[in-house]
């Protein structure tokens, strides 16, 4: 059921997104209101993981690693506590159009269910290694969001085992490939970007896929070593002064969604949509990604 909120709530965002400049909506005064949105949000977003809510800070992902390495001194990381104000502190931001996913609250409810099951049942999967329970319901949580199995599978190999060796993996792929099941026969799309047409061979692809492969590789490890300096920038100016770093953080997402008509607001699974059915001239591409790594950074 938590589930199918978060996916409510995203498909809810996607609606607002549709109707703004950049997806064929009007440019009236509701679609500027939207646009204007983060900038009473953040501040008031700030304001609650500051200073009310400090447990349901960050994206989920970061805590669920810290309560695999040490579950028995990190209860608080995964009681409801924190997973209450984790859903909602996301669903504000996902419904002011912040540009944020739903990867860290789905994979620290999958961990947070399983931890509550051991609590009430501690005997009912204790042939299982506790870390492994966990990490196999983190996994199956991102694999019902996204209804992906076989990515799920991934991200528990890199992100959540971390190298590490487990012969649970057999196993985690049935528990995800049933999450997703589960998931899809709730209202989530098997194919959520739809299905594409390839009509080129496939060595042709593979030519294609190398270029595009590595581009996509350098453009990630940018993004990720912006969103490492910004976070550790302003994290620390965010909880002295969250009301006025709310504001300019506010103001820079509110200016970002103005110049590109919307298009730098949601998770961006809306945006992928349109660019596959509709390609863009290249400096509106350009444009574009300037804005989706900025977005998220700030």
């Amino acid at each position: 059921m938590l589930f199918r909120s978060l996916n409510l709530v995203d498909r809810l965002q996607d609606a607002l997104v549709r109707s703004l400049p950049a997806f064929g909506g009007g440019c009236d005064g509701r679609s500027v209101a939207l646009m204007l949105l983060p900038l009473p949000v953040m501040p008031l977003l700030l304001l609650l993981q500051t200073r009310l809510w400090p447990l349901g800070a960050g994206s989920g992902i970061p805590q669920t690693l810290v309560h695999l390495a040490r579950p028995a001194s990190t209860p608080r990381l995964m009681a409801a506590p924190a997973t209450l104000q984790r859903l909602t502190l996301w669903s504000l931001a996902s419904l002011a159009l912040v540009p944020l996913g739903r990867e860290g609250p789905v994979v620290q409810l999958g961990a947070a269910l399983m931890t509550t099951l051991n609590h009430w049942r501690p005997g009912l999967l204790a042939w299982i290694p506790r870390r492994d329970r966990l990490a196999i319901a983190a996994a199956a949580g991102f694999a019902g969001a996204f209804n992906a199995p076989l990515v799920a599978v991934l991200f528990l190999v890199e992100e959540l085992n971390q190298g590490r060796r487990s012969r649970w993996l057999w196993p985690a792929l049935v528990v995800v490939a049933l999450a997703a099941l589960v998931s899809n026969l709730g209202g989530q799309p098997l194919y959520v970007l739809g299905r594409l047409a390839m009509r080129r061979s496939e060595l042709s692809q593979v030519a294609w896929a190398l270029p595009f492969g590595l581009l996509s590789g350098l453009l990630g490890g940018l993004f990720s070593r912006l969103l490492l300096r910004a976070c550790g920038w302003l994290s620390p100016l965010a909880r002295r002064h969250p009301w006025r770093i709310g504001l300019a953080l506010g103001t820079g997402l509110a200016l970002l969604a103005l110049i590109s008509g919307g298009a730098s607001g949601g998770d961006g699974e809306t945006l992928m949509t349109a660019l596959l059915q509709r390609p863009l001239p290249p400096w509106r591409a350009g444009l574009l990604l300037l804005t989706r790594l900025i977005g998220p950074c700030l």
